[in-house]
């Protein structure tokens, strides 16, 4: 695999990303298709960003291939571009946050988006909770990560 590597989302990537978000939504979840505007998505990123929450990016060959955004602990986004999904990104995405956030950590995802749910049990996340989500008439499932050893320290 070329060299990939995790970092904070400037400002820059932003055009990017929501290229990248929109994409890999609505690849996943077709019917989705055409909800939301780009502007919604750069909205949405300028929301975590204001709120003191993080966003980072992971750049595979010196080209973001994906993102997540973090307030709180949580996870509230996690995106591959598709053509790369299946490769370790996601996995690499996630092991830098339990690393940076330590333990524990929630992850959020729509109750449908049934390969999201299986990446998240296979990378240790266990089923927490759910409530309503934003988009109507679906649920967000939550789960969470107590470390490998119950760790409850960052790095």
């Amino acid at each position: 695999m070329p060299s990939t590597d995790v970092r904070r989302a400037q400002p820059a990537d932003y055009a990017g990303i929501v290229l990248l978000w929109s994409r890999s939504l609505y690849t996943a979840l077709p019917d989705l298709r055409g909800r939301f505007s780009s502007d919604h998505f750069l909205t949405r990123l300028n929301e975590v960003e204001a709120g003191s929450g993080d966003i980072w990016v992971i750049e595979d060959a010196g080209v973001i291939s994906g993102f997540a955004t973090v307030k709180s602990r949580l996870i509230r986004n996690l995106f591959i571009v598709p053509e790369r999904q299946g490769q370790g990104l996601g996995t690499r995405m996630l092991d830098h946050l339990k690393r940076h956030y330590g333990a524990p950590l929630f992850v959020q995802t729509l109750d449908v988006h049934w390969r999201a749910r299986a990446f998240y049990g296979k990378t240790g996340f266990e089923w927490f909770a759910q409530r309503p989500s934003g988009f109507e008439g679906l649920t967000d499932v939550i789960y969470r990560w107590d470390g490998p050893s119950g760790s409850q320290t960052p790095d």
